[in-house]
Order: C-alpha cells, then structure tokens, then sequence
C-alpha cells in the first residue's frame, strides 16, 4: 500500500516543477508525453451546468498540480461525444488557446443555453490549470456562439467576451 502512494507522490513532485509556459508548435508533443490517462483518475466532470439557475457547478475539487491541458481537454470531449470536441492549440501566459474544427452543432443545433453550458463547462474546467485565467475559443462563428476570449467572469457577468 506504502509503495505506490510513494509512487504517486514523487509523480506529483516532479510533474508540479515541470510547469512552463509553452508556446511553440511542438507544445501538444510535449504535452502527450506528460500527459497520465485522466480518465482512468477522473471518473466524473469537474464542472457541470444546472440549467435551473444557469449557473456551473464544480462537482469536486482537485489539486491544481496534477492538471494538465490534455487531460482536461479529453476528459471534455469524454464527456461530450463526438458532435463537441476541443483540440489543444497552445498555452500561452494565462489563456489556453482551444478550437473546434466542427463547431456546427454547439453554433447552430443545441441553442444558446446549450452552447453557453458547454462553454461555460468548458472554460471553468480548463481555468483550473494553475496560471490559466482566460480560454480562448476558435471555431466558426454561428447563431447560438461566437468565437473569442471567455473568462470565468463573463459566464457569471454574461457580459460580451473579450475580442
């Protein structure tokens, strides 16, 4: 029992001093090869959305040190299927930069409270890396979503986002 909490526990010191800002095209190669199967760690969403209130809920707390953007990321598309999928673009200072090659479904078949969830999930998930404080979006603009720079402010100000 001892040994692989010891294991776990010189995984998380070494991965907590690798944290640096990446911003080069070889970011995402970097990224897979640190990156642990979250969703054998992670068996449930960090955030979700009560449509009631219109407000995210976090679900559960995690160490920010263990995170990291790929794991975030796949667990979001895990949880979205097929018609929602985020690929990782960059980090850089404190946005992670995200986009959606089909982006047709959230901008034109789920509505604006669907498409506001999903980003609003979307955005609080990935705002939990340690430094991250803004997610931007890059997809084709549609009727229910408009690509830019969103905040965790802007889901609960609803204010226009940040171009």
């Amino acid at each position: 029992m001892k040994r692989p909490l010891m294991i776990i526990l010189l995984y998380a010191m070494i991965s907590s001093c690798n944290r640096a800002t990446r911003t080069n095209e070889n970011a995402t190669d970097t990224l897979e090869k640190e990156s642990t199967p979250l969703l054998t760690t992670l068996p449930s969403p960090i955030w979700s959305y009560d449509y009631n209130k219109d407000v995210a809920i976090k679900n559960r707390s995690m160490s920010n040190d263990s995170l990291n953007p790929l794991d975030l990321i796949n667990l979001l598309n895990a949880e979205n299927g097929d018609k929602l999928k985020l690929d990782f673009v960059k980090l850089s200072d404190d946005t992670i930069y995200v986009k959606m090659d089909n982006s047709t479904y959230m901008t034109q078949e789920m509505g604006t409270t669907g498409a506001n969830s999903f980003m609003a999930i979307a955005t609080y998930t990935l705002t939990e890396l340690n430094g991250i404080k803004f997610v931007y979006f890059d997809f084709k603009e549609g009727d229910h979503a408009i690509p830019g720079t969103y905040t965790r402010k802007y889901f609960e100000n609803r204010k226009v986002p940040i171009k």
